[in-house]
């Protein structure tokens, strides 16, 4: 099936819960408690670097933390904002790649399930070609019921069953620069607020396939 380039990546943003647990896999902390304590970041990038980043309503800076404009009640934020600048740095930028590696399963993962099962089994295209893998295995178990021959039936339900670490490792998938799918992405972090979180979190992706940037 030829899809669009950014079709992988709207499956991932539209099942949050995938790509969150990825990130948890990957030791990306994720933001569930929000406080008046906490300062939201928004990071754009482009090719896994930054162009600029803000704090809403606070600042504006460039990509080596140049401050371009501030609001004048909000001055006490710069300090808090260089002190973490390195570790923004780093945060981002895996974030960045986890995400784009995760695209790459994703169409990985489909483009496998299209070839060694859905058209050698005749299954709905529409259906199957998506990431409602629990929908896909019930679907899959009403087939079995009139056809327990069938053991490729089985297989298909074992692969559903996979998480996105242990296709990439079953496979020995590795992830190259040049395989970004997605190649911007806006990235929210928020900032430790010393009482529910004592490192960076991560608060949501917006990838340029959501709209947010035209």
């Amino acid at each position: 099936m030829c899809k669009n380039k950014y079709y992988y990546t709207n499956l991932i943003t539209t099942n949050k819960l995938l790509y969150y647990k990825y990130f948890v896999d990957n030791n990306i902390d994720i933001q569930c408690i929000i406080s008046d304590n906490n300062i939201k970041l928004k990071i754009h990038l482009i090719n896994g670097e930054i162009i600029f980043g803000e704090i809403l309503n606070c600042i504006q800076f460039d990509k080596n933390f140049v401050i371009r404009s501030i609001n004048k009640n909000n001055t006490n934020v710069q300090p808090i904002l260089l002190k973490y600048k390195n570790d923004i740095l780093k945060y981002v930028k895996k974030i960045y790649k986890l995400m784009n590696t995760l695209i790459y399963i994703v169409k990985f993962k489909l483009e496998y399930e299209l070839v060694n099962f859905i058209i050698p089994l005749n299954l709905d295209k529409i259906l199957f070609y998506s990431l409602l893998d629990q929908t896909k295995i019930n679907k899959l178990l009403e087939l079995i019921n009139s056809n327990k021959n069938n053991i490729k039936l089985y297989e298909y339900i074992d692969f559903l069953k996979l998480s996105t670490c242990e296709i990439k490792n079953k496979f020995n998938l590795h992830f190259k620069k040049k395989n970004y799918l997605d190649k911007y992405m806006c990235i929210d972090l928020m900032l430790p607020d010393y009482i529910n979180y004592h490192n960076i979190t991560l608060l949501e992706i917006e990838p340029f396939v959501c709209g947010k940037i035209k």
